[in-house]
């Protein structure tokens, strides 16, 4: 599977975040409310954030075991041992270590990659709407909106970078393909 890129989450999040500032604004000249939001929704953010950590994390420590498994037995070929011997050293390295099976590892790519492109969306959904509010900012109730859309925006950047972080976790060695 191709990794995404992180310009590709770059470019989501700016063209998002110029839509919904002009939609907004819009919507705001013909005299409606501006959506609501809830800290409700920072505890989705941080819930997927989390998942995507604690999925990432299975394999992570999977493939960090295997490539060590290899180096290990590459070193002792090298080494003149018998391959028979270097691959049941191998063996008793991955031992005890059952990790997440091949489906479940792409499951785990598939979601730190929309979580990349996802958290990049929402932090445009999110900072578009501060935007407009930024000229009302004397007004209470506008200025904790616009402290939440903030926290919105931190979490929202949180999820992406964690997306990419995870999509690296679950990339396997050049040496190893």
């Amino acid at each position: 599977m191709k990794p995404l890129a992180p310009r590709s989450a770059l470019i989501a999040g700016v063209v998002v975040t110029a839509v919904t500032a002009l939609a907004m604004q819009l919507v705001r000249n013909g005299g409606n409310a501006l959506p609501k939001h809830s800290w409700w929704e920072m505890l989705l953010v941080v819930a997927l954030s989390g998942a995507l950590v604690a999925g990432g994390w299975r394999v992570r420590d999977q493939v960090r075991t295997r490539t060590k498994a290899k180096r290990e037995a590459d070193a002792r070929l090298r080494a003149g041992q018998d391959e028979a011997l270097a691959r049941s050293a191998a063996a008793g390295v991955m031992q005890g270590h059952e990790g997440p099976s091949a489906d479940t590892a792409r499951r785990v790519v598939v979601f730190s990659q929309a979580a990349a492109i996802g958290g990049a969306v929402l932090t445009g959904w999110y900072a578009g709407q501060a935007v407009v509010q930024f000229g009302r900012l004397h007004i209470a109730s506008v200025r904790s909106a616009v402290i939440l859309l903030g926290a919105l925006v931190v979490a929202s950047v949180v999820l992406s970078v964690l997306g990419f972080v995870v999509q690296k976790w679950c990339t396997i060695p050049d040496d190893e393909r």
